[in-house]
């Protein structure tokens, strides 16, 4: 009986081993994708980490998506057209919405647009955690994905 349960626990560990693999090569072909299509797109960042408060849990927080600069300043001024008409706005999303119409604004629209479909990658926490750390800031570019712990080190 011992033996049976040794031999399944291994064969899980070596399915666990090859699903991670696995996911790692879609996660990063995502992002690959992702930067080929939109040229305009700098990079993704975010943190993932347990936070210290009771009962916490491992989680990825503050995904930001970073353009060109000349595509920033695009976003920022719409951000500031829109504080003026409707008095607050905060984020690239109200950028977005702003430029949901202007037609010369496409490229914008689709890279967020790819952007949020992006955000279902960050439902595999687990695979997130086994596969880049736990304590780490994460940057994903056309050049690849670079990780940082918290203490600055690179991996």
């Amino acid at each position: 009986m011992l033996e049976s349960v040794q031999k399944l626990t291994e064969e899980f560990v070596e399915k666990d081993k090859a699903f991670l693999k696995d996911t790692e090569v879609l996660i990063r072909e995502c992002f690959s994708e992702f930067f080929e299509k939109h040229s305009i797109a700098k990079s993704i960042s975010w943190a993932q980490y347990i936070p210290s408060y009771a009962d916490s849990e491992f989680n990825i927080y503050d995904s930001e998506l970073r353009l060109i600069p000349s595509y920033e300043e695009t976003i920022l001024e719409a951000n500031d057209k829109l504080n003026k008409k409707l008095g607050y706005c905060y984020g690239t999303n109200c950028a977005f919405s702003l430029l949901e119409g202007a037609s010369e604004d496409l490229k914008i629209q689709s890279v967020f647009e790819d952007y949020d479909n992006l955000q279902y990658l960050f439902e595999l926490e687990h695979s997130f955690k086994e596969i880049f750390g736990t304590y780490v800031l994460m940057i994903a570019s056309k050049d690849g994905i670079k990780v940082t712990d918290f203490y600055g080190k690179d991996y």
